[in-house]
């Protein structure tokens, strides 16, 4: 029962990120799976509590559930095991089947954004409606999937965490550990602050990326936009 409600509702994960605002209908069925098995739970509680309390040799009874008990719990534990792997590989198959289509993919931070935020970030910090990621290290380091010999052009929206850092405070980006481009940053308590630059071909092993960003003083990063060109 658990093993079919879940394969019922693997198309509803890997359709829920496309952008429109409609696509709700294309995942509609899966609903009624979702009832199904909230009430299937909560009929099992039901038995069981039941069991537990009319029973008047429990012994028995509780020997011959117990392998049935310790079959719910490991596929329960499978379920829980598998939908989190999920949970983590799809940002990831998302980015790359979008760049390796040609089509340009934006990587935020957000709650599932830990396969590509690598090393020296903070928790997520939300201000209004920008959620990011603080950089704690000297060094930080965004993961990223670049699936083919190609440039890239890429926008990061960064701010300085304090104000008092700027003018001056420079960000050095380098990949894979070869440096390509420095930005100043500026302030300004409109908006967060847009730089762009190109991955050039070169510096590019078709697979994963490692985009280093360095600062002495502490940065914020909001999001970064890969356009293949």
């Amino acid at each position: 029962m658990l093993v079919m409600l879940f394969g019922a509702l693997v198309p509803f994960s890997m359709t829920w990120t496309v952008i429109g605002g409609a696509e709700w209908r294309l995942t509609l069925f899966a609903y009624a799976f979702y009832l199904i098995a909230a009430f299937w739970i909560l009929e099992r509680a039901v038995r069981f509590a039941r069991v537990r309390l009319l029973n008047r040799n429990p012994e028995p009874q509780r020997q011959s559930r117990r392998p049935v008990l310790t079959g719910h719990i490991a596929v329960m534990l499978a379920i829980v095991v598998a939908a989190l792997a999920w949970w983590v590989a799809l940002p990831y198959a998302v980015v790359r089947e979008t760049l390796a289509s040609g089509e340009p993919v934006m990587i935020a931070a957000g709650p599932r954004d830990r396969w590509f935020f690598a090393d020296g970030w903070s928790h997520l910090v939300v201000a209004g409606n920008v959620t990011s990621r603080f950089a704690v290290d000297s060094t930080s380091s965004v993961r990223l999937v670049l699936p083919e010999l190609r440039s890239y052009e890429l926008t990061l929206r960064l701010d300085p965490v304090d104000p008092a850092d700027t003018p001056g405070q420079t960000v050095h980006v380098s990949l894979n550990g070869r440096p390509f481009q420095n930005f100043t940053l500026r302030w300004d308590p409109a908006r967060v602050g847009l730089y762009q630059a190109t991955i050039p071909a070169g510096l590019i092993i078709p697979g994963t990326q490692h985009l280093g960003l360095r600062s002495e003083a502490p940065f914020k990063l909001w999001y970064l936009r890969i356009v293949p060109q």
